[in-house]
């Protein structure tokens, strides 16, 4: 596998594909029953195709149901589900902080109660979310998704453990920094395929990073607690 995080709802065995909003969108029209949801989605995949859920900081504008987290939950125990999220902190969008918070260690306390890793928007918030680390046994497991940050950020996370996704738009002095084994690929929303994104990370370092990154995606996604 490659595409740790994508948007993209196209079958693609090499990507975990985010089913979030299809998720609230069934739960807001009053249409979710896990059964039926997950026939009707993974009907339309291969058998070993991967998925994430999650709750995403930007729906924290108003409080959000029950209801949702509870099918976010059902959803994520499914075997199909490889990481909990995109969850995480923006500080530049969505509800208040507190709300944000809240969300997220909802998120992450779901994470470590099924041993999934989680993927971690983060905005401008990791001097939030990295204090948060402590209160997860499995924080090890912590992917940052579209990291862009400089190499100061990216050693503050990586010395909690997390591993770096990497989307089009990066940072390469971030990427020459960092050790080969947390680097991790993804398309997110972005229209590029995953090669191209390898392409230009594998430019970037001045090395192919193909089997680089499927090693560290099986990694990621496999590692026990």
């Amino acid at each position: 596998m490659l595409d740790i995080h994508t948007h993209n709802p196209n079958p693609d065995p090499e990507a975990v594909i985010d089913i979030s909003a299809e998720v609230r969108n069934a739960v807001e029209a009053g249409e979710f029953n896990s059964e039926a949801f997950a026939n009707e989605i993974f009907s339309r995949y291969s058998p070993d195709q991967k998925f994430s859920v999650g709750v995403h900081p930007w729906w924290s504008s108003s409080a959000l149901p029950d209801e949702l987290f509870a099918a976010v939950g059902a959803i994520a125990a499914m075997p199909q589900c490889a990481l909990i999220g995109e969850a995480g902190i923006d500080t530049l969008k969505g509800g208040p902080m507190f709300r944000q918070i809240l969300y997220f260690n909802k998120m992450a306390q779901l994470a470590a109660d099924l041993s999934k890793p989680l993927i971690i928007h983060d905005v401008k918030a990791h001097d939030m979310i990295v204090p948060l680390a402590a209160d997860y046994p499995n924080s090890d497991r912590w992917i940052i998704h579209g990291f862009r940050y400089k190499p100061s950020v990216a050693k503050m996370m990586l010395d909690k453990g997390f591993r770096l996704s990497f989307g089009p738009n990066f940072n390469p002095e971030t990427l020459l920094s960092i050790p080969l084994d947390s680097i991790l690929a993804e398309t997110d929303d972005s229209g590029v395929n995953i090669e191209n994104v390898i392409n230009a990370l594998s430019e970037a370092r001045g090395e192919d990073l193909l089997s680089v990154i499927r090693t560290n995606t099986t990694a990621a996604l496999t590692q026990t607690v």
